[in-house]
């Protein structure tokens, strides 16, 4: 973080172990910080690297941290809803997950098209159908799903989230309407969800790569 008077640049939380105060066990690595989030005094923050979301005060300890393998992989963008859920971008498994910041509780919202490390190309790319299949046998009716059909392992498959990067919410109070707004990098859309139903309103396609989002009231 900065100061706007003085330009100075203090380091809240730098990579390496980060151990709870409480429990000396629940430790986590920042490695590949990208998103940030605030809600009640703490900062949040995704540590692509380390497959976790680190939560620290404003004098940089380390308060909490949530996610890890297989809950998370590689998670990007994060934001806090009005409820207190904190939504992330799990951004290889294609997934939007909520986290319960209270009881760390992490459950997926909608799951798209997987993304895997091409280490030859030095790539990300988007597994095949076929792969997927072969990957999660358990899961394979889930590629044969409609759209619009919620999945009864609670969950909707949405054949337009592949690499998810970042999520914004718009919320207009007056007409008490909010939207969620994810921004999925390897099929080139922005997709607007409905936020209590994770049903998709609108998919904006064609764009080249889509990474960050920014909210701007008139």
């Amino acid at each position: 973080s900065s100061t706007t008077s003085k330009q100075e640049w203090r380091v809240f939380v730098d990579r390496g172990p980060h151990c709870t105060r409480s429990r000396v066990v629940n430790c986590a690595i920042l490695d590949g910080a990208w998103g940030l989030a605030w809600f009640e005094g703490l900062i949040f923050v995704s540590s692509f690297g380390s497959d976790q979301i680190l939560g620290c005060d404003e004098k940089g300890r380390f308060v909490k941290v949530f996610g890890g393998p297989p809950l998370l992989d590689s998670p990007e963008g994060i934001v806090v809803a009005a409820d207190g859920a904190l939504l992330a971008a799990s951004f290889l498994d294609s997934r939007l997950v909520s986290v319960d910041l209270n009881s760390g509780k992490v459950s997926t919202l909608a799951a798209g098209v997987p993304i895997e490390v091409d280490i030859e190309a030095g790539a990300f790319r988007p597994r095949s159908e076929e792969e997927v299949r072969r990957a999660v046998k358990d899961e394979a009716d889930l590629w044969k799903s409609d759209e619009s059909r919620r999945e009864a392992n609670g969950f909707s498959f949405r054949s337009r989230l592949s690499g998810p990067e970042h999520v914004a919410f718009i919320t207009d109070k007056e007409k008490n309407h909010s939207s969620l707004f994810v921004s999925s990098l390897h099929n080139d859309s922005l997709i607007e969800f409905d936020p209590n139903t994770m049903t998709p309103r609108k998919v904006y396609r064609n764009l080249d790569g889509p990474l960050g989002l920014a909210v701007v009231y008139d």
